[in-house]
């Protein structure tokens, strides 16, 4: 199982979920892309 995190999400579009720019893979370890960002609403600033 994959834990992501997406950010820099802007508005409702279903669009901008197909792209790898807005996804953080976080765990497992061996497929790490990214760290998750928490608390969230410090990624927004």
């Amino acid at each position: 199982m994959l834990e992501v995190q997406f950010h820099n999400i802007k508005g409702n579009g279903l669009e901008q979920f197909k792209e790898v720019s807005v996804e953080s893979i976080v765990a497992p370890a061996e497929y790490k892309s990214g760290n998750v960002i928490y608390p969230y609403d410090e990624a927004l600033k």
